[in-house]
């Protein structure tokens, strides 16, 4: 499955930003792409 991202938070030192991070590598990991 192919998946849509759409973050628009300015910093890269955000909780948020961890937290996105940490989604695209689980989905990655399950075979997922973007």
């Amino acid at each position: 499955m192919r998946i849509f991202i759409v973050y628009a938070h300015p910093s890269e030192n955000s909780f948020t930003f961890a937290v996105k991070e940490q989604l695209i590598k689980s989905l990655v990991a399950a075979g997922h792409s973007s």
